[in-house]
Protein backbone atom coordinates (compact mmCIF):
# COMPACT_ATOMS: atom_id res chain seq x y z
CA UNK A 1 0.00 0.00 0.00
CA UNK A 2 1.57 3.32 -0.98
CA UNK A 3 1.80 5.59 1.36
CA UNK A 4 -0.47 8.94 1.93
CA UNK A 5 0.98 11.41 -0.39
CA UNK A 6 -0.02 14.49 2.13
CA UNK A 7 1.01 12.81 4.93
CA UNK A 8 3.91 12.01 3.01
CA UNK A 9 4.97 15.93 2.41
CA UNK A 10 4.02 16.71 5.26
CA UNK A 11 6.52 14.12 7.08
CA UNK A 12 9.39 15.13 4.52
CA UNK A 13 8.87 18.83 5.11
CA UNK A 14 9.07 18.36 9.05
CA UNK A 15 11.97 16.62 8.28
CA UNK A 16 13.48 19.29 6.31
CA UNK A 17 12.24 22.21 8.25
CA UNK A 18 15.10 22.49 11.34
CA UNK A 19 12.53 22.18 13.85
CA UNK A 20 13.36 18.97 14.93
CA UNK A 21 16.76 18.39 17.43
CA UNK A 22 17.81 14.28 16.10
CA UNK A 23 18.07 11.74 18.35
CA UNK A 24 18.52 8.01 18.59
CA UNK A 25 17.12 4.79 20.48
CA UNK A 26 13.46 6.47 21.02
CA UNK A 27 10.55 8.53 19.49
CA UNK A 28 10.78 11.26 21.56
CA UNK A 29 13.12 11.65 24.50
CA UNK A 30 14.63 14.28 26.51
CA UNK A 31 13.70 17.08 28.75
CA UNK A 32 10.48 19.34 27.62
CA UNK A 33 13.07 21.54 26.64
CA UNK A 34 15.46 20.06 24.50
CA UNK A 35 13.66 17.45 22.81
CA UNK A 36 15.18 14.78 20.71
CA UNK A 37 13.48 12.73 17.84
CA UNK A 38 13.50 10.15 15.65
CA UNK A 39 12.38 10.36 12.40
CA UNK A 40 8.92 8.29 13.55
CA UNK A 41 9.13 10.26 16.28
CA UNK A 42 9.00 13.66 13.97
CA UNK A 43 5.81 11.73 12.20
CA UNK A 44 4.23 11.29 15.55
CA UNK A 45 4.29 15.13 16.04
CA UNK A 46 3.02 15.75 12.39
CA UNK A 47 -0.07 13.62 13.28
CA UNK A 48 -0.81 15.62 15.80
CA UNK A 49 -0.33 18.84 14.66
CA UNK A 50 -2.45 17.46 11.67
CA UNK A 51 -5.40 17.01 14.28
CA UNK A 52 -5.19 13.26 14.75
CA UNK A 53 -6.21 12.53 18.11
CA UNK A 54 -3.30 10.34 19.62
CA UNK A 55 -2.57 10.02 22.98
CA UNK A 56 0.63 10.97 24.02
CA UNK A 57 2.57 10.34 27.72
CA UNK A 58 5.73 11.58 29.10
CA UNK A 59 8.03 10.20 32.31
CA UNK A 60 8.86 12.92 34.83
CA UNK A 61 12.40 12.46 34.29
CA UNK A 62 15.06 14.73 32.75
CA UNK A 63 15.98 12.23 29.86
CA UNK A 64 12.28 10.97 29.79
CA UNK A 65 10.41 8.82 26.93
CA UNK A 66 7.92 10.14 25.29
CA UNK A 67 5.01 7.10 24.53
CA UNK A 68 2.40 7.48 21.73
CA UNK A 69 -0.64 5.98 21.02
CA UNK A 70 -3.41 3.25 22.91
CA UNK A 71 -0.18 1.29 23.17
CA UNK A 72 2.88 3.89 24.53
CA UNK A 73 5.03 2.82 21.72
CA UNK A 74 8.23 4.57 22.55
CA UNK A 75 10.52 3.35 19.53
CA UNK A 76 8.20 2.48 16.78
CA UNK A 77 4.68 3.95 15.10
CA UNK A 78 1.50 3.01 16.98
CA UNK A 79 -0.92 1.63 14.69
CA UNK A 80 -2.80 5.02 14.65
CA UNK A 81 -0.06 6.75 12.93
CA UNK A 82 0.54 3.98 10.82
CA UNK A 83 -3.33 3.90 9.42
CA UNK A 84 -3.60 7.48 9.02
CA UNK A 85 0.05 7.53 7.15
CA UNK A 86 -1.27 5.04 4.88
CA UNK A 87 1.67 2.89 5.75
CA UNK A 88 2.07 -1.25 6.00
CA UNK A 89 4.57 -1.28 9.28
CA UNK A 90 5.78 0.45 12.55
CA UNK A 91 9.11 0.48 11.14
CA UNK A 92 8.83 1.46 7.20
CA UNK A 93 12.15 0.52 5.29
CA UNK A 94 13.68 2.47 2.73
CA UNK A 95 15.60 2.07 -0.05
CA UNK A 96 19.60 2.98 1.02
CA UNK A 97 22.47 2.66 -1.19
CA UNK A 98 22.83 -1.35 -1.07
CA UNK A 99 19.03 -2.12 -0.26
CA UNK A 100 16.65 -1.75 2.15
CA UNK A 101 16.98 -0.32 5.41
CA UNK A 102 14.34 0.53 8.23
CA UNK A 103 14.19 4.37 9.06
CA UNK A 104 14.87 3.40 12.82
CA UNK A 105 17.81 1.72 12.24
CA UNK A 106 19.03 4.96 9.58
CA UNK A 107 18.29 7.02 12.03
CA UNK A 108 19.99 5.54 14.97
CA UNK A 109 23.01 5.43 13.23
CA UNK A 110 23.03 9.24 12.33
CA UNK A 111 22.05 9.55 8.55
CA UNK A 112 20.40 13.42 9.02
CA UNK A 113 16.72 14.18 9.00
CA UNK A 114 17.68 15.67 5.29
CA UNK A 115 19.19 12.62 3.67
CA UNK A 116 16.04 10.47 5.29
CA UNK A 117 13.68 12.79 3.81
CA UNK A 118 15.09 12.35 0.46
CA UNK A 119 14.91 8.64 0.90
CA UNK A 120 11.30 8.53 2.11
CA UNK A 121 10.78 10.65 -0.72
CA UNK A 122 12.03 8.56 -3.59
CA UNK A 123 10.80 4.93 -1.74
CA UNK A 124 7.49 5.37 0.33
Amino acid sequence: MPMNKVVKRLWIEALRSGNYEQGPFALERGAADALRHCCLGVLCRVAINSGIDLPVSRELQDDAYTAFGDSGNTSVLPSEVIDWAGLDRADPSVYAGDGLRALSYLNDQGTPFTKIADLIDKSL
